[in-house]
């Protein structure tokens, strides 16, 4: 019994050796398990910070982008604007134009008909100067005794 005994003892102090390996491999994984949660936790920060630098980046180039479109905007509303008053200045233009060529046509018209009008004037003066040397003429040769004066 003693021999039992004694490996009974053996065996406890065996067992209770197991259980203090136990109880440290058990604190050893338990504090690794917090290292690498630490250190995950790290991980995750460390990307969500570069992450959410990035983001901050993309807005500010969106925002930069979203003015230069509005500065854009404004400028394509001018040069429209600038455009239709051009076009508006160009009719204005080409109507003063046809007017001018209109009053031109009728300054010609006037001139030919004018010319048109001084001869047929001097045509009729001289017609109603050989109508009256006509007339003279027929009268002297139906009255031999009168005398012209002219």
């Amino acid at each position: 019994m003693k021999m039992r005994e004694a490996d009974l003892g053996s065996e406890r102090r065996q067992v209770f050796q197991l259980q203090n390996q136990i109880t440290e491999l058990e604190t050893h994984v338990s504090e690794s398990d917090f290292e690498i949660e630490s250190m995950t936790c790290l991980c995750l920060m460390a990307e969500k910070d570069e992450v959410t630098a990035k983001v901050s980046i993309l807005m500010a180039e969106a925002s930069s982008r979203d003015d230069h479109i509005r500065q854009m905007e404004d400028q394509i509303r001018r040069l429209h604007m600038e455009h239709t008053e051009i076009i508006s200045g160009s009719e204005t233009v080409w109507k003063l134009e046809e007017k001018r060529e209109a009053i031109r046509q009728l300054c010609f018209s006037l001139a030919v008909k004018h010319r048109h009008a001084k001869k047929m004037l001097g045509l009729v003066v001289v017609h109603d100067a050989a109508a009256a040397a006509m007339t003279l003429l027929l009268s002297s040769l139906h009255a031999p005794c009168l005398t012209f004066s002219i």
